[in-house]
């Protein structure tokens, strides 16, 4: 009986609009994480660590760095698609859409966060206080950190600036 039922349903995803695809992998991302995060604080999370029995050990570390890693490479891979694909379809095309340089914008968007991230890596401390711990992953964290407030600043310095020259071209 249920195999009859759901045997008639038929899914055309190739006609559904991209608002509905995306809303429903964004939903589908929303509930698998809750969940891994939820049986990463239920299951074994107050498991002590043997070298040191004031820290946690929780069971399902090994799962939530796996699933982070996993999502993170996903992530990486549609954004090079996409960026392939978005390089490819504008080949020949103009590069204003509107009296917008769209093609300058997007590609001095990504060249500045690039510069970005191999600046603040190389300029990053690699100590944790004072302490050698992994020089890579503090260098890394360092780069995350410095990278994201500098380019939150040139957000707003960009933000600013398009509004000033918004209201000089007014006055016109």
């Amino acid at each position: 009986m249920a195999g009859k039922l759901f045997s008639s349903v038929k899914t055309d995803f190739s006609k559904w609009p991209t608002e509905k695809i995306s809303r429903l992998v964004l939903f589908g991302m929303i509930l698998l994480t809750a969940i891994i995060f939820v049986a990463f604080f239920l299951i074994g999370y107050n498991r002590p660590y043997l070298e040191n029995p004031n820290y946690n050990a929780p069971l399902l570390t090994g799962t939530l760095i796996a699933y982070l890693c996993v999502a993170l490479a996903v992530a990486l891979l549609l954004v090079i698609v996409s960026v392939a694909k978005k390089i490819r379809l504008k080949k020949g095309s103009p590069s204003t859409e509107n009296g917008v340089p769209a093609t300058k914008i997007t590609l001095a968007t990504a060249g500045l966060t690039v510069l970005t991230l191999v600046v603040t890596f190389l300029l990053g401390s690699g100590t944790d206080n004072g302490v050698e711990a992994s020089s890579f992953w503090n260098k890394a964290a360092d780069m995350f950190v410095n990278s994201s407030l500098f380019l939150i600043f040139v957000a707003i310095l960009a933000i600013v600036s398009s509004y000033i020259i918004g209201k000089k071209q007014k006055r016109r």
